[in-house]
């Protein structure tokens, strides 16, 4: 019976490794696989960083992104628009150096905010000859958000079903393969379309290749409360559709210090409950505007370090337990933009071993080569901590 049973087995192994090999050439890319997001090399990511309104203050990112990339962080989702912006040429330059600096670039298009009407305008500028073509050769990193909260929330069920399965449809057939970011109607704000739609949308798409995102603004006397929070994050774990936080701050409105005050939102508990379920999330604003600051902004300068509207932005960037600093991870192959990391040579003269909060903010290899997660190793020996490149210390295991 055993001498029977190998073969079929190994039958079934080859079988499913085939599935596999063949789900994982579907996307050129990132991808999503039940409610959770994958580099190209297999590497799951929970996406944690930072909105920054690049398109009218710092369009190629030379300074935004490399300050942003300082606290750790993994992704951008980078401020856009279709009226505004300029050639794709920009698009390319911003998005080449966003992942220049260890981020996974998210342009969103801003000008379908609350109204429904625009979204096909957006559909149409993704879709165009110009901008596919960004996207194609940057598809192996990059995250289409198709639109920012387009509707007002007076659209049906039927309404966001349907006119998100035309924009999928579309961006597909125009050879865009990456994941595809689909926002919450009602200025972000109402949870139910991605509750309600998120599975029915996700089995329209050809790729299955699709993230949705909450934009919980409304403040705790709007009924922004911690029980309605975990209400919506459990309602989107259990339907097993990949979700994140794409906005969030301290207020919902952030135009003066005393209106920030009038309606503060529970944006610690937003941190910490989608942290602990493994769901991604994105506080605005890296900076906005001229002095005085808005509310929302987390450094007064673009510059990591000098922080603004305290507690709101040293918090959520690096000081608060569950800040980005503190909880944000890269791949190997955000780090390098490869699926291994090149061996190195270890260094003449040990060193002490680092605390375990060194291992979660930066990349840890073995001497072959293998990547070390967690502060965890598989088995005892030496190790070497990499920063830039660059060896820093080497780490003996100890069981």
């Amino acid at each position: 019976m055993k001498m029977l049973l190998a073969p079929a087995v190994i039958s079934i192994c080859f079988i499913i490794s085939l599935f596999s090999a063949f789900s994982f050439a579907a996307t050129p890319g990132l991808y999503v696989n039940g409610r959770y997001l994958y580099d190209k090399c297999g590497s799951r990511i929970v996406l944690r960083g930072f909105n920054a309104m690049i398109l009218y203050w710092d369009r190629p990112g030379t300074i935004t992104y490399p300050e942003i990339s300082k606290t750790g962080a993994n992704c951008c989702r980078i401020f856009w628009g279709n009226a505004n912006a300029g050639a794709a040429q920009e698009l390319d330059q911003t998005v080449t150096n966003c992942w220049a600096s260890h981020l996974i670039p998210i342009p969103s298009i801003w000008d379908a905010t609350g109204d429904w009407s625009k979204l096909t305008q957006c559909v149409d500028w993704w879709c165009s000859a110009a901008i596919s073509a960004v996207v194609k050769k940057h598809e192996e990193h990059m995250i289409v958000n198709i639109a920012n909260e387009a509707g007002d929330g007076a659209q049906s069920d039927a309404d966001f079903r349907t006119a998100y399965t035309t924009a999928v449809t579309r961006l597909r057939a125009a050879g865009i393969h990456t994941p595809i970011l689909i926002d919450a109607s009602g200025w972000g704000r109402k949870e139910s379309y991605i509750i309600n739609n998120g599975r029915y949308l996700l089995d329209q798409d050809p790729d299955r290749n699709l993230l949705f995102a909450w934009h919980p603004y409304d403040p705790i006397s709007w009924n922004g409360t911690q029980a309605r929070i975990k209400a919506a994050i459990d309602s989107m774990v259990a339907r097993n559709i990949c979700c994140i936080v794409g906005e969030f701050a301290e207020c919902e409105n952030g135009s003066t210090a005393t209106t920030c005050a009038a309606g503060p939102c529970e944006w610690r508990y937003i941190m910490k409950y989608a942290h602990t379920h493994d769901i991604g999330w994105m506080p605005w604003v890296w900076w906005c505007c001229t002095d005085p600051h808005d509310a929302h902004t987390i450094s007064s300068d673009k510059l990591y370090g000098h922080w603004a509207n305290a507690p709101w932005g040293e918090a959520v960037a690096i000081s608060d337990t569950y800040s980005v600093k503190n909880t944000a991870q890269r791949t190997v192959f955000i780090d390098s933009g490869a699926c291994r990391a090149s061996k190195v040579a270890a260094p003449a003269v040990p060193c002490a071993p680092p605390k375990a909060a060194v291992l979660k903010s930066i990349a840890a290899y073995s001497i072959s080569g293998r990547i070390v997660r967690g502060g965890m190793y598989a088995r005892q020996g030496v190790y070497c901590v990499i920063r830039n490149g660059k060896i820093e210390r080497l780490v003996i295991n100890a069981p």
